[in-house]
C-alpha cells in the first residue's frame, strides 16, 4: 500500500503507530490529570491509563 502511494506521486505522511502515540501523548496527558509525572511505566499502569482515556 505504501509503495503504491509513493509510486503515485501523492504527498502523504505516515502517522506513528498507536503504541507510540499512546506512550508520547495519551499516557502523559492522563498522568497529568492525575497529578503524576511519569518517566517510566509498567504494562499494568499503561492499561489503567488507556482505560481512563477511553472513558
Amino acid at each position: 500500500m505504501i509503495n503504491t502511494l509513493t509510486k503515485s506521486g501523492l504527498n502523504f505522511t505516515l502517522l506513528p503507530n498507536r503504541r507510540t502515540l499512546t506512550t508520547e501523548l495519551i499516557i502523559p496527558y492522563i498522568a497529568g490529570l492525575n497529578g503524576k509525572n511519569i518517566q517510566t511505566i509498567c504494562c499494568l499502569e499503561r492499561f489503567k491509563y488507556t482505560r481512563q482515556y477511553q472513558k
